[in-house]
């Protein structure tokens, strides 16, 4: 198309001033009564309600005398041009944001494998700095992995590694997937490979979590099989004596004598106290379950709390014969929960009447410094074998001297969660046939 026709510009124009003739183009005419030779000038027009582009050069006319004559406009219509350049421009701002704000690292290498290009998301996860990356040679690093991924790409295949990664630029291990892909020229020529790398970190943390708690769900699941079998185990004793001896008495109870009836109680009540602690075990593991126990905290005096201990398990002792000293200063004070302090000493104290022998002895004592109070609970008993010291405060796990004993194999488990939740902590030292002793360290304030 000639500018004439573009400009409509018409034979009755010729010989007009340029002025005149192009007032309606001022960028134009002022572009060409520039008196000066200029290089060409891109000039947007808008003709018939369309925007166009035109490259534009103007020259002055000389005559012999090189004087001027006249100027030589010479427009060069690029409007196909000039769109294709802009949505190019466009295109590659696109991708330009696209690739710096990918939640991908990517990068770009030539065909010998030295990046070019990379966006910050993967200097991130490289731990290093634009500078050092650009100019970095793949196929020299030490990680095999990527080696072989390049090497791939670079003969026209697609690569793909998943692990750990060190960085050969920053001392930093992250956990990466990574694929790589090859580029191609408009001929269809190998002209390099990207990469895509993501940080797969989070991932790893949650498939760990997720391991972690199937392995948990496993040991809860056995735990639960094993807690039923011994509850079924040591409940089956108790409940056949009772039902045992309570026949018994339906059967002989016009016959019985008065001993024999008495003799049969005994059994009765004997199974029915060890049902019951039992049971108190059972419901005191329960509440240890739950994630978050409310603690209720107050001061409480240890010597009162050993002696009121003492009384409930004096039934027992007496019937032994064992005597139970409690040594510790009535002004010993700690911060706890009442309940549960109770019965982790119930528990400490019961297993030691449980495991001394008839006439022996048991000595409740403490001693307090400016940080904690240290509670010791000795025996003259048969003691625990080196081999279950280890064990010993295990959820259900019985000792070989308990074996022959009843219970559930929580208390001294239970006796010790209570200790730690308390900020607290207990041990045990004990020697077979010399007595067992246990200290608990519990913190004040």
């Amino acid at each position: 198309m000639q500018p004439p026709k573009l400009l409509h510009i018409v034979q009755s124009d010729f010989g007009n001033l340029a002025k005149d003739i192009l007032v309606q183009y001022p960028e134009l005419f002022s572009f060409f009564q520039f008196d000066k030779p200029c290089e060409s000038h891109v000039i947007t027009l808008n003709i018939n309600d369309t925007t166009r582009f035109f490259d534009c050069f103007c020259s002055s006319l000389l005559d012999k005398h090189q004087k001027i004559r006249g100027k030589m406009l010479v427009m060069h219509d690029i409007t196909l041009q000039h769109t294709t350049e802009l949505k190019r421009r466009e295109i590659e701002e696109k991708f330009r944001l696209i690739f710096e704000n990918a939640p991908l690292g990517v990068l770009y290498f030539d065909k010998n494998g030295t990046i070019k290009v990379c966006n910050d998301y993967f200097v991130g996860i490289i731990g290093s700095s634009r500078e050092k990356l650009i100019g970095l040679n793949l196929l020299q690093l030490h990680d095999e992995r990527v080696v072989e991924a390049v090497k791939g790409v670079l003969q026209g295949r697609k690569g793909f590694f998943e692990g750990d990664y060190q960085s050969v630029t920053a001392t930093k291990t992250t956990p990466v997937r990574a694929i790589f892909d090859t580029i191609r020229n408009t001929n269809g020529e190998l002209d390099g490979g990207f990469g895509i790398v993501e940080d797969i970190t989070d991932r790893k943390e949650a498939e760990e979590k997720i391991k972690s708690r199937n392995i948990e769900l496993q040991r809860l699941n056995a735990e639960k099989d094993r807690f039923f079998s011994i509850i079924a185990h040591d409940l089956r004793s108790p409940f056949n004596t009772l039902l045992g001896f309570a026949e018994l008495i339906a059967d002989q109870k016009d016959e019985a004598t008065a001993d024999e009836m008495r003799v049969y109680a005994n059994e009765i009540k004997k199974s029915a106290l060890m049902l019951f602690g039992l049971l108190e075990n059972l419901l005191e593991w329960s509440k240890l379950q739950k994630e978050a126990i409310d603690l209720k905290l107050n001061f409480l005096s240890l010597h009162d709390i050993v002696y009121q201990t003492i009384v409930v398990l004096s039934q027992t002792s007496e019937k032994k014969e064992i005597n139970i000293t409690n040594n510790i200063d009535r002004s010993f004070v700690v911060v706890a929960d009442e309940k549960m302090l109770s019965s982790a000493f119930r528990n400490l104290i019961s297993n030691a009447i449980k495991f001394t022998n008839p006439g022996g002895r048991i000595v409740i004592s403490a001693y307090k410094d400016e940080r904690a109070v240290t509670f010791f609970v000795r025996d003259s008993g048969i003691g625990i074998p080196s081999k279950d010291l280890d064990r010993i405060f295990e959820r259900f796990y019985k000792t070989d001297r308990s074996r022959s004993k009843q219970g559930t194999g929580l208390g001294l488990s239970i006796t010790h969660n209570i200790i730690s939740d308390h900020g607290g902590r207990i041990e045990v030292n004990s020697r077979p046939g010399e007595g067992t002793e246990f200290v608990l360290w519990f913190p004040l304030g």
